[in-house]
């Protein structure tokens, strides 16, 4: 875990968003790892398996019913946007990566964390679909989690949508 929490350098005032089925350890590495930067955690828990997480100081807790509706998060209020265990998973990926664009404020970060075992899409799926969706920089990262795959991309400036 700690090799994945090096590619997430916050800086005060950092927003990160978790959308994910799997909130609990994750979660709280998450937490504890921004703790000091006055950075503020936001996590949206798709159905799933989910541990406690309410006594996380400070977290920002959003409940999305079912798999089809869309998670919220308003114009460029995040740094970084966590896809935990649900991005191959989830049946709208171009709703889901048009309210992450938009979401995301400029030359900021999407990571995508899936299980191995559950993935439904290769690596260079996934990195076609985030370039298709105007994600620059697509780049696996290896040798992170045993039984997960790690995947980085980028929102820049003045690129795709110009927002």
């Amino acid at each position: 875990m700690e090799e994945f929490l090096e590619i997430i350098n916050p800086l005060p005032g950092y927003h990160i968003l978790e959308v994910t089925t799997k909130s609990g350890d994750f979660t709280r590495a998450l937490y504890q790892h921004i703790q000091g930067f006055d950075a503020e955690l936001y996590v949206a828990q798709y159905p799933g398996e989910h541990e406690d997480v309410s006594d996380l100081e400070n977290i920002h807790i959003q409940i999305i019913p079912k798999y089809n509706a869309p998670f919220r998060a308003t114009p460029r209020s995040q740094d970084i946007i966590v896809f935990n265990n649900i991005f191959t998973q989830h049946p709208s990926l171009q709703r889901v990566l048009k309210i992450a664009y938009t979401a995301l404020a400029n030359n900021s970060n999407i990571i995508i964390v899936e299980d191995r075992a559950t993935m439904t899409k290769s690596v260079e799926e996934i990195k076609n679909i985030l370039d298709v969706n105007e994600f620059r920089s697509a780049n696996e990262i290896i040798d992170v989690f045993e039984d997960k795959i790690v995947i980085t991309a980028r929102k820049l400036h003045m690129w795709g949508n110009g927002l």
